[in-house]
This record gives structure tokens, C-alpha cells and sequence, in this order.
């Protein structure tokens, strides 16, 4: 039998708990908090309330971490872009890939020759 991965249920209790991530995350929609954001980091994510821990993961790049705390993935693919990453990083990092690898393993997924 093949297990099934390691799934977050975002339910409400874990959108309530990542209130503040997400609330920061999506200041980065705006040009004006993408700049507030790359100016002063730290300065803006204590704006928003982050404590000093989730301000770490945001910074470490922990997105596993992120979204076990709350995070939306689509809001954690605006702090990726924010910090010149990609949706493609988040996943790589997410399943212990290479970006490289990670996209082959989503083209033999798409071709029939893997997992994905």
C-alpha cells in the first residue's frame, strides 16, 4: 500500500492561528509593501504583529514550518516571489528537492513516468 504525504487540513483554527502571517503575506500584493518589505524585513513583518519566531521562518525560508503555523500556500508563494523566489522553490524546498529536480519530477509526472 502506498502512504499517502504528509497533508495540512487548513481549517479554521489554523487560519485563525496564522492570522497575522497571512494578514503580512498579503501586503506583498501591494508594490508598496513589497517595498516596505525588502527596506526593512524584521520592521515590517513586528508591523504586522509576527512574533520573533514566525519572523525567523519567514527569513529561514521554513515553508513547511509556515504553513504548519497557518500560512496559506498561496500567501506563502507571495513571501517566496517577495524574496526572489518562486512557487517552484516553496515545492522544491517543501519536498527536499533541488527547484531542478523538483521540475522533473513534475515533467515525468506529467509524462507518465513518475510519482510527481
Amino acid at each position: 500500500m502506498t502512504q499517502a504525504p504528509r497533508m495540512t487540513v487548513f481549517d479554521l483554527a489554523l487560519s485563525q492561528r496564522g492570522y497575522r502571517i497571512n494578514r503580512f503575506a498579503k501586503s506583498l500584493t501591494t508594490p508598496a509593501g513589497r517595498a516596505a518589505f525588502a527596506a526593512d524585513a524584521r520592521g515590517t513583518m513586528a508591523g504586522f504583529g509576527l512574533t520573533n519566531d514566525e519572523m525567523d521562518l519567514v527569513q529561514n525560508r521554513q515553508w513547511q514550518a509556515l504553513l504548519d503555523r497557518g500560512a496559506s500556500i498561496y500567501l506563502i508563494a507571495k513571501i517566496a516571489i517577495a524574496m526572489g523566489g518562486t512557487l517552484y522553490d516553496v515545492g522544491a524546498a517543501m519536498r527536499g528537492q533541488t527547484p531542478a529536480d523538483f521540475m522533473q519530477s513534475i515533467r515525468d509526472a506529467r509524462a507518465g513516468r513518475g510519482t510527481g
